[in-house]
This record gives structure tokens, sequence and C-alpha cells, in this order.
């Protein structure tokens, strides 16, 4: 009686050890909230200010999301506000790719959409005009 017990208490360890993984995947999904971190050029040069650094997006498991662009003119001279409130919807292509769709809340709100690329803790997105849109998970 005493096996039997010590047999069903070593498979009952294993179980537990094997089925109740606790892992954080929440790098291998876009899932989450990201800070913009950097718009660059073609040529890979940046020209973001402090104020569109503030841009931020939140992503949700539902495949739904909202993305809030930060704008100023000029940061030095005038304060830095939400310009607009984006929703948007994502898709996973292929292996780290992703389809994202933009539509501005609203009258007229267009639909764009643009591929992106999760890396770890990055999110690049091919913008218009070959620019490059990327993200941090924070």
């Amino acid at each position: 009686n005493s096996i039997k017990k010590l047999i069903y208490l070593s498979i009952l360890v294993l179980i537990v050890s094997c089925g109740g993984s606790d892992s954080d995947d929440s790098n291998t999904t876009i899932v989450g909230n990201w800070q913009l971190t950097a718009l660059l050029d073609n040529n890979g040069t940046s020209f973001h200010n402090s104020c569109d650094l503030e841009s931020n997006m939140t992503i949700s498991i539902t495949n739904t999301g909202k993305y809030y662009q930060y704008f100023s003119d000029d940061p030095a001279t005038e304060p830095c506000g939400l310009d607009v409130v984006l929703d948007m919807t994502w898709s996973e292509g292929s292996s780290s790719t992703y389809n994202i769709s933009f539509v501005e809340i609203g009258d007229n709100g267009q639909d764009i959409s643009f591929s992106a690329v999760l890396d770890g803790e990055t999110l690049t997105i091919d913008g218009d005009d070959d620019e490059v849109i990327v993200f941090t998970r924070n």
C-alpha cells in the first residue's frame, strides 16, 4: 500500500512539474503595451522628437488594440499633446511577422495596413515611404 502511495505521489509530482508551466511567453507575441522608441527614414536616420516618443500602443489578445499618437510642432515651445487615437487590428503572419491595420476613430477614418516584425522585445513596423517605426515592449 505504501508503494502505491509512493508511485501515485511520484506521478503527481511529475504531472504538476510538467503540466503547470508558468513560463512567460510575452516575448513570442505582440500582445502587450508598446512604447515608440524610434522613427527612422529609409537611410536609418532618426527623425523623431521627444513628443513623438510619448506615442504608445496597447495590443490585446483579441486581435485588437489602440495606438495613441502624441504630437507637437516644436516640443521646445509648444506643449506635447495627444494628437490622435487609432483603433487597430492585427493578425499573425508567418514566423514573427504580423499584419497590423490602423483605423482613425471618427468620421472618414481610413484603414491603413502595415507589416510588422517581432524580435524579442522590439516590434518594427514598415511604415509609409520606407519609414521604419520601432516600438519597445514596456
